[in-house]
């Protein structure tokens, strides 16, 4: 993987369950990380094949490895425009010869 193919800055985020003053539970996203990544809309071939396992499944986002991302992961990318997207990690599927990258397939949260 080269580095400027990782163009794209994203937060990995990951839930917590904070007491409040009531003493009731209550979930909340805390930043994990900022990392460089590369944020990709499935397409064509991709997509259909994607959606046979999930008809939800709309983008590919590949970082640098680590062991802490999983499927209770989200990942908040900020565009160009300066939208934000927020995504659900469906499927974490690591490079396990090597360690060198991650491929998140997502789902974005509306």
């Amino acid at each position: 993987m080269r580095a400027g193919e990782l163009r794209h800055r994203v937060k990995l985020q990951r839930m917590q369950e904070v007491r409040d003053s009531f003493g009731e539970a209550r979930r909340t996203w805390y930043d994990m990380s900022e990392v460089w990544a590369a944020v990709e809309p499935l397409g064509g071939r991709e997509l259909l094949q994607a959606r046979q396992v999930d008809a939800t499944l709309t983008t590919r986002i590949v970082l640098r490895w680590r062991g802490d991302v999983d499927e209770l992961t989200r990942v908040v990318w900020v565009d160009t425009g300066g939208v934000e997207h927020v995504y659900n990690v469906v499927s974490v599927a690591a490079d396990k010869t090597h360690r060198r990258q991650l491929t998140l397939l997502c789902r974005e949260v509306r």
